[in-house]
């Protein structure tokens, strides 16, 4: 019988797929709090823009530009590869910060 997705292999390693189900819940718990964290700050949801925008829509998008400006700023640089994060950045044991090659 083939495994079932749900169903939790013999051993961690032997499952791919369980790997790929984690990485998802990682990133939707991220999204949340993510989007969730940066609305606060913003004053509300990005607006559904389909037949133009209202001033308040206006100031709403700006809010929410500078609010992830300002984050995307506070990311150390060592974790920075061009415009995206470098998730393979590590903390060697002098306590700076480096990137794996």
């Amino acid at each position: 019988m083939a495994l079932q997705f749900w169903q939790a292999p013999e051993s961690i390693d032997e499952s791919p797929v369980l790997g790929f189900l984690r990485g998802v819940a990682l990133s939707h718990g991220g999204r949340l709090f993510g989007h969730s964290w940066v609305n606060d700050y913003a004053g509300g949801v990005w607006p559904t823009i389909t037949d133009g925008m209202t001033a308040e829509e206006s100031r709403n998008i700006i809010r929410h530009l500078v609010v992830e400006a300002y984050v995307s700023r506070r990311i150390p640089a060592a974790y920075m590869r061009g415009s995206r994060v470098d998730l393979t950045a590590t903390r060697a044991s002098s306590g700076t910060i480096s990137g794996r090659t």
